[in-house]
């Protein structure tokens, strides 16, 4: 179809299940964002996995962010992995997001409770800032929040 693909993964090894597979059927992995993987960037153990998939083209996408005051420390291997990404010479396969949505499983049709409340403005108001606060470049800032999005999101 030319479009993207998007996955979800919060399991530690799903990451290299979902490329494989997509690999194998001949999709090109530069078109393809492995979402959810803020604790796969986070852990050194675990970013290793995550940058020979780089190596082979796909991008990652840290989710859930849910920064609040005086929670912000928690964040900072996140913001570590980032660096060390960019230092490994591939910062152009991260992107961050928020995820966000609603629900209809536990009630009526609504926004999901769990999430940061002003899900859509929650990455500005409060994720950016404290990346920067803990030193998130803002070089990596664009890259990750415009350059990577611009080349991934367009259908082809």
């Amino acid at each position: 179809t030319g479009v993207h693909i998007t996955t979800h993964c919060t399991r530690f090894g799903a990451e290299s299940s979902q490329l494989t597979i997509l690999d194998d059927e001949g999709v090109d992995l530069r078109r393809v964002v492995v979402g959810h993987t803020h604790r796969h960037l986070a852990l050194p153990e675990y970013r290793k996995t995550v940058l020979e998939w780089m190596r082979r083209g796909a991008n990652f996408l840290p989710t859930n962010m849910g920064i609040h005051p005086g929670q912000e420390e928690k964040w900072r291997p996140l913001v570590e992995g980032i660096h060390d990404i960019f230092a490994a010479g591939h910062g152009d396969k991260l992107v961050l997001g928020l995820d966000s949505g609603y629900c209809s499983e536990s009630g009526p049709f609504g926004p999901m409770t769990y999430l940061p409340p002003h899900p859509w403005t929650h990455m500005f108001t409060h994720t950016l800032p404290a990346f920067r606060a803990m030193g998130l470049e803002e070089a990596e800032e664009r890259m990750m929040m415009e350059t990577n999005p611009q080349r991934i999101l367009p259908v082809q």
